[in-house]
């Protein structure tokens, strides 16, 4: 609000001597100086606007009312961190609004490990779900986690959009890289239509790439994404292995592959590195303490990417993962019921 605390300028039909000089360049000046108030006043209420509607866009609802739609980027979400060995899934994202640390996570975790004795072209491949380590048979198969998540999906079919991080261990290397993309995809596909997945392609639409695309349309909005799932492949990079298969797995069948493929914060010694070095590449996974790492949150940000922390397990580490601004919070306190700051303070309304 303007207030203008000079007195009013009074118009005169008197001639204003040579002596009243001095009253006239005061009166000029302040004119001068209200004008520019009013300047600098829709300058800031321009440049407020712009911002505003960089996060928020008005899209019509099914009864034809406007309502506001956040992008995919200005979110900020409990995410749950080696959610396979953390009981149902289905608890983990149940939303209890009375109680919202207790599950409201909308995003999961699978460590995938892989069948050795699977991993030529004429077999159907297996992977299972652990902390690392040589397989085990008995150990949660993948297609079972995935039909837990259809059955959730079927009974919440206008959920809010759901990631799914899909972590690359060591022992999740053996076979064709080429072939273990076709795999993990079909086996994904066979639980999830194409109308339930985010897809890269989806995301690209025609650019020459993901960085290109959001560059030119922004993300999508969460309203459009409702009922859909986004796969996202991560992986510790330091493992030359993991790193090419994660590599193969974002540059062959683009058209066809269902998850992103994540810049793994471990494997980054240059900041700068994300933009100039990986342009298909829009997420980013940091772990809370790393070096840097409230920088490379900011760094994420400021170049639309989405960036996920994980290891906020502490009152302390939790504040300091949602201050950050970082998108999705990995934190393995998922349904402790004496651990009440483990919710974002302003979640998304489904």
């Amino acid at each position: 609000m303007l207030v203008i605390q000079d007195q009013p300028v009074l118009a005169s039909s008197t001639t204003v001597s040579v002596g009243s000089k001095s009253q006239e360049d005061s009166c000029c000046e302040r004119i001068l100086h209200f004008v520019k108030n009013i300047f600098l006043y829709f300058k800031t209420l321009f440049l407020s606007s712009i911002q505003y509607f960089r996060t928020k866009i008005v899209s019509s609802t099914k009864d034809g009312l406007k309502t506001e739609s956040t992008r995919l980027s200005d979110l900020q979400i409990k995410a749950a961190h080696n959610s396979f060995d953390k009981g149902p899934l289905t608890e983990q994202m149940r939303i209890t609004p009375s109680k919202p640390w207790i599950g409201s996570c909308r995003a999961l975790e699978f460590d995938l490990v892989q069948n050795p004795a699977t991993s030529t072209p004429e077999v159907s491949w297996q992977f299972v779900l652990q902390h690392g380590d040589p397989y085990k048979p008995e150990s949660r198969s993948l297609e079972d986690a995935l039909k837990e998540v259809k059955g959730w999906a079927k009974t919440n079919p206008d959920h809010e959009v759901c990631f799914i991080h899909l972590d690359m261990k060591d022992t999740c290397v053996s076979g064709d890289h080429v072939i273990f993309a076709q795999q993990i995809d079909r086996i994904i596909r066979e639980y999830l239509t194409p109308e339930q997945l985010f897809t890269p392609e989806d995301c690209r639409q025609n650019k020459p790439s993901l960085r290109k695309a959001i560059e030119v349309n922004g993300w999508p909005t969460t309203d459009s994404l409702r009922g859909k799932f986004i796969f996202v492949m991560t992986g510790d990079d330091r493992d030359d292995l993991v790193a090419e298969r994660r590599t193969v797995y974002c540059q062959s069948n683009k058209q066809s592959q269902v998850a992103f493929v994540d810049v793994d914060q471990r494997k980054l010694s240059d900041i700068s590195k994300i933009i100039t070095k990986y342009s298909d590449r829009m997420f980013l996974n940091i772990k809370q303490g790393s070096n840097q790492w409230r920088q490379l949150v900011q760094k994420a940000r400021q170049n639309q990417m989405i960036a996920r922390i994980w290891k906020a397990n502490t009152k302390e580490k939790w504040k300091e993962a949602v201050t950050s601004g970082a998108h999705l919070i990995a934190t393995d306190v998922i349904s402790d019921k004496s651990k009440s700051w483990a919710f974002i303070p302003a979640p998304i309304q489904i």
